[in-house]
């Protein structure tokens, strides 16, 4: 109840869905309308170009349930949210209760009721847990099912392991980082005889999960003509260079909630072989998910977004690890040690700061939208970088400077020297011209308060300097009111021949 709250307080501080969760209503909203998976109804983005714009099957499924009953963005996402935040430190809880019960493999069992709920505790006052059950994009839902997955193998349950994890597999692939070694390694029990009916329990329900996995590929490679999601293939690195933003996304992400080193503490118990084989197997996980994290590169957003769906196992791991140390005063340190980092993200300049970025951003590109929606003609287009709330607000054809919902950008090479924003590395000035947009919206559409200029995008800086932007477009501005009464300028490029959106033009 407490996380659920956590979400809420959120909610009345003004903070919603990340703009990229608006780009999953609108594929959403999409394939409701006219049955097909795509981001526009012609042109790029659309079914012809056949791209796959999102990362999360099963959250396109709960969004497109969303828009089937009418329900808002700002209040679906939230909602499910706060209800995947509450089941999340819920079932922790539940897995702490058993794990710790014997920590130590052999050793007699233990009071294990503070250590269960230390546990959800930490769960619960995550700040990356509760910021992104409000962003959106399916990662504390896929969490959820994650720590369900894990009570399940806390509790010898293999049916309802198998069944958690698929659920997870379906949000995101990358749940087979824990599905994999945590089935195996409980299924051989402290006999180690993978031969045995328990082994055989868990390796036939492990055989759904890697058959989920199985058909998503096939899926995509039938719709999409690509296995993997078209972001991964527009926002990858050389492996240098990817590893570079990893490790500093490592370090980010401990610093805004201590994660990583819950996942390092995890990983310390990893060849403790006085450890059970199921903490020692969340050791494995956070070792894997770590990894796979640097590899990647992880991605712009705040509070670790791509660690949270290993979270549970961060935790557990940690709070078996310090649970099972030889002296109370290790154990003491060890659980003082993991409430403190993950505190140490809430702290208030980084959770004010979150929060103004979210107003000043995601707020304003829905009143942008908006705009467009009343002031711009229906047959319009519009190139933009964030398009996922304007696009989902206007209705209208989006041109993607970014490359996320379209493929010509896949095969460029990355813009490793003009930009630095991770996942914005592929762009092609000269190809969004050709595209001919009624409207540019440059700079993510804002003015730079104070000094009152439009600061043009790395990303962007080609399509400025091609020869047809000055001799086609004028820069102009639209004025938006704002909540508070005031007003605040759209700056936009409009095509010579289209009309301005100093009016209304429906």
């Amino acid at each position: 109840m407490i996380a659920a709250l956590h979400v809420v307080w959120l909610v009345l501080e003004g903070v919603g869905p990340v703009d990229d969760d608006y780009i999953v209503y609108r594929y959403a909203r999409q394939w409701l309308g006219t049955g097909t998976l795509a981001f526009n109804d012609t042109g790029p983005g659309s079914a012809a170009w056949s791209s796959e714009g999102f990362t999360s099957p099963l959250w396109l499924l709960l969004c497109t349930l969303a828009e089937a009953l009418g329900v808002r963005p700002g209040l679906w996402t939230p909602a499910v949210g706060a209800f995947s935040s509450a089941l999340t430190a819920a079932f922790v809880g539940l897995a702490a209760r058993r794990a710790c019960r014997r920590a130590v493999a052999g050793a007699p069992a233990q009071a294990s009721e503070t250590w269960g709920l230390a546990a959800a505790a930490l769960m619960t006052v995550s700040p990356s847990l509760s910021w992104h059950a409000v962003s959106g994009l399916g990662t504390v839902p896929m969490a959820a099912a994650v720590a369900v997955g894990l009570w399940a193998a806390s509790a010898r349950r293999p049916a309802a392991f198998g069944a958690a994890m698929v659920i997870a597999v379906w949000f995101r692939m990358e749940a087979l980082l824990v599905a994999l070694p945590v089935g195996l390694l409980v299924a051989q029990g402290g006999s180690c005889d993978i031969a045995s009916a328990r082994a055989k329990r868990y390796l036939t329900w492990l055989a759904p999960v890697a058959l989920s996995a199985a058909v998503l590929m096939l899926l995509r490679w039938q719709l999409f003509h690509r296995w993997l999601p078209a972001t991964y293939f527009a926002k990858r690195l050389p492996l240098a260079e990817e590893l570079g933003y990893g490790a500093r996304y490592l370090v980010r992400s401990t610093l805004e909630g201590g994660l990583p080193l819950l996942g390092l503490i995890a990983i310390a118990g990893m060849g403790d072989r006085r450890l059970t084989l199921f903490v020692r197997g969340l050791g494995v996980v956070s070792l894997l998910a770590l990894s796979y994290v640097v590899s990647c590169g992880g991605d712009w957003m705040v509070y670790g977004r791509f660690l949270v769906p290993f979270a549970p196992a961060f935790v557990l791991g940690a709070t078996g690890v310090v649970a099972g140390a030889h002296h109370r005063a290790v154990r003491f340190a060890g659980a003082t040690a993991m409430l403190v980092l993950v505190l140490a993200g809430l702290r208030p300049e980084v959770r004010s700061q979150a929060i103004f970025e979210h107003r000043f951003f995601e707020a304003w590109w829905l009143r942008v939208g908006d705009e467009l929606r009343a002031r711009a003609p229906e047959d319009a287009s519009v190139a933009v970088s964030p398009i996922g709330a304007i696009g989902w607000r206007s209705k209208l054809s989006i041109i993607d400077i970014l490359g996320l919902t379209h493929d010509a950008f896949l095969d460029l090479a990355p813009d490793l020297e003009g930009v630095e924003v991770k996942g914005h590395h592929r762009h092609s000035g000269a190809w969004v011209l050709d595209q001919e947009p009624t409207y540019l919206l440059l700079g993510n559409a804002v003015v730079q308060p104070g000094a009152g200029s439009l600061d043009v995008n790395p990303w962007e800086r080609d399509i400025v300097a091609d020869p047809r932007f000055r001799r086609d477009y004028v820069r102009e501005s639209a004025w938006v009111d704002e909540p508070d009464g005031s007003r605040r300028p759209l700056p936009y490029f409009r095509r010579s021949s289209a009309p301005p959106l100093t009016r209304a033009s429906k």
